[in-house]
């Protein structure tokens, strides 16, 4: 078992340590890369990395664990560095050999969207940090990538660039479906945090020669995994922690008897080594010998949660009754299916994307489908349904996929063999025109009914089905999320997941009622009534005719209802309806998910400081 795992889910000015729990065979060598984005592992953005933005060990030459498990202390100097930065992504590789061979890596530039990640506090600067009490690191130029730091690469550049040479240099990475729809017009541009890709090539595909695969080995093992690895403790580790029922002074329990981080690195043992350097300590790369392992969080476990009780995608539902400063980041697709899984962790639980919920909503007597209407087959990482049409949009993505790709594919793991002689009947009855006809049989059984559940969690598993999964939750789900997300003035990270876990968890129709009904400040057609008249409008078809995004049809439902309170918020004081702060909407929320099934995702979302950064605002439009 090769893992590198955190000690802390956050650095901070009180506790500016990154340090990290290595675990490989005594027999091999080891790499730890680290970045501000995880697109910096490929070797495409090699030329974008930085000092401020990229660090490896391996300008000191590779490191040894002698009893296969230590602990990685980053430089002092390279943490302030990580300075403005929102999160630090970090990678390990292993070898076969001081000279890199048999290289092993625990991600993927298939998955770099699965990149694990620490997060830094808004207010660390590192000034806490004293380096003349610190060891530095030696050269050691005669080590595989020794004396190479101008150059700042890694051990995937060499796999990867090899790699591009066996394809040829006219060939991108292609998931078989229309790239627009990941990338956009214009130039890369690369700050010392993220990087905003709009050039219209993604990374290239990691398949290459055989060659090149079997020198990678299991490369691919832990990134395609669904939730970040997790460290095998042995005796002389304690188990991981959970960070919701961990509070920061507990997680910093082991390093109570210190009083500053100077006394926290005088204190661990040095004992990190190099290649040919056995039994002797290298200052700068160390260990805290018995110091607790930990994890990040990971995906609660379980079967999927099932979709809420006022779940609704019919358009009747979007028809809700009236009653008497900072630096914006592209908000890209990395960053889209990060938010994504964090909001679908709650849905798929640690099945992820082989997640199948066989209908379960029909024999809930808490539900409002019991026993009068079928959801049918719920499946993947946000559980789309059947009845929606969602699983039938996702087969068409993966057929496409393979159609458009099928040299890349295996036959083995393409539609016909996973799913059978029916699977042409599986795509015609889940992509009919109306919710009846996609829960119809399929060779004679429904989907939630056996054989077709196994089929699909198998097919789960396979990376062009998990693309063609993200592929239709940012369609289906987070793209009509955004304008609202906008209107309401919610574009930080937590604000987006808030409103994406309702669409997700309650269909986007009822999803965004739910969400206009608990905080919308529009109650009653008094307030509609003055608001129109404020804002100059004769009448509300006139009020949508004049905002870019809605349809003109008079009728009032959440997509107005948001968009009014953008104009309204524009007003300031003279707003005849108080407007709702974006902190408000989200407090709103969690309180108004009070008693319901739901409550606990809400508040988690609330309070998650782990996944979610609040310096970060998503530029939406």
């Amino acid at each position: 078992m090769e893992t590198l795992v955190p000690s802390r889910t956050q650095i901070s000015d009180r506790f500016p340590i990154a340090s990290f729990d290595v675990r490989v065979p005594e027999s091999r060598f080891f790499e730890i890369a680290c970045a501000t984005d995880p697109r910096l592992f490929h070797t495409e953005y090699r030329g974008q990395r930085t000092q401020r933005n990229f660090f490896t060990t391996r300008d000191n030459g590779l490191l040894a664990a002698p009893r296969g498990c230590t602990t990685w202390l980053m430089p002092s100097e390279q943490l302030k560095r990580f300075a403005g930065a929102q999160r630090i992504y970090y990678a390990l590789a292993s070898y076969g050999g001081p000279t890199g061979a048999d290289p092993h890596f625990s991600i993927s530039p298939r998955a770099l969207d699965q990149v694990p990640s620490v997060g830094l506090a808004p207010d660390f600067t590192g000034r806490t940090l004293d380096r003349t009490r610190l060891g530095q690191y030696e050269a050691t130029p005669d080590a595989y990538g020794g004396k190479q730091s101008a150059d700042l690469r890694w051990g995937g550049d060499d796999v990867l660039e090899l790699e591009r040479d066996d394809e040829g240099e006219d060939e991108v990475y292609d998931d078989g479906f229309d790239r627009s729809l990941w990338t956009g017009d214009g130039e890369t541009e690369v700050g010392e945090g993220r990087i905003g890709t709009a050039d219209g090539e993604s990374a290239r595909s990691y398949r290459g020669s055989e060659a090149a695969l079997s020198a990678v080995g299991a490369a691919l093992a832990l990134a395609t995994e669904d939730t970040e690895p997790e460290a095998e403790h042995e005796d002389d580790f304690d188990s991981a922690y959970s960070v919701e029922d961990e509070t920061e002074g507990e997680e910093d329990a082991y390093l109570e008897d210190y009083e500053d981080p100077q006394g926290i690195y005088g204190a661990v043992a040095y004992h990190v080594q190099a290649p040919g350097r056995r039994g002797r300590g290298r200052t700068g790369a160390v260990a805290l010998e018995d110091a607790p392992a930990a994890t990040i969080p990971v995906s609660p476990a379980g079967a999927p949660s099932g979709k809420d009780s006022d779940y609704c995608d019919d358009e009747e539902c979007e028809a809700p009754s009236l009653v008497p400063g900072l630096a914006a980041v592209v908000f890209d697709i990395p960053e889209q299916i990060r938010i994504m899984r964090v909001v679908g962790a709650a849905e798929s639980g640690s099945d992820g994307y082989s997640a199948v919920n066989a209908d379960t909503e029909f024999s809930d007597s808490r539900h409002k489908a019991f026993q009068k209407y079928h959801l049918g087959l719920s499946w993947g990482f946000v559980q789309f349904t059947q009845r929606s049409g969602a699983v039938g949009r996702v087969l068409q993505a993966v057929r496409r996929r393979e159609l458009r790709t099928e040299e890349r594919i295996r036959d083995a793991q393409q539609m016909p063999a996973i799913f059978g002689s029916a699977w042409q009947q599986l795509l015609d009855v889940t992509g009919a025109a109306t919710p009846d006809a996609r829960l119809a049989p399929v060779d004679g059984a429904e989907l939630w009914k056996d054989p077709w559940p196994d089929r699909f969690a198998k097919a789960g598993a396979l990376d062009h089905v998990r693309a063609a999964q993200n592929e239709i939750a940012i369609t289906d789900y987070l793209e009509p999320v955004i304008p609202v997300a906008g209107w309401l003035g919610v574009s930080r990270p937590r604000g987006i997941a808030m409103l994406l876990d309702r669409c997700i968890h309650m269909g986007v129709r009822g999803g965004l009622r739910w969400v206009m009904e608990t905080v919308g400040p529009v109650r009653t057609d008094g307030d509609r009534a003055a608001a129109l008249q404020t804002l100059g409008y004769a009448d509300l078809k006139s009020f949508q005719a004049g905002v870019e995004g809605l349809e003109a049809d008079g009728k009032w439902g959440p997509r107005t209802h948001a968009a009014m309170v953008a104009r309204l918020r524009e007003l300031g004081a003279s707003s005849p309806i108080p407007v709702p702060s974006p902190e408000e909407v989200l407090q709103a929320l969690a309180d108004g998910s009070a008693g319901r099934s739901f409550e606990r995702r809400m508040r988690d979302l609330l309070k998650n400081q782990t996944d979610f950064d609040d310096t970060v605002q998503y530029a939406l439009s």
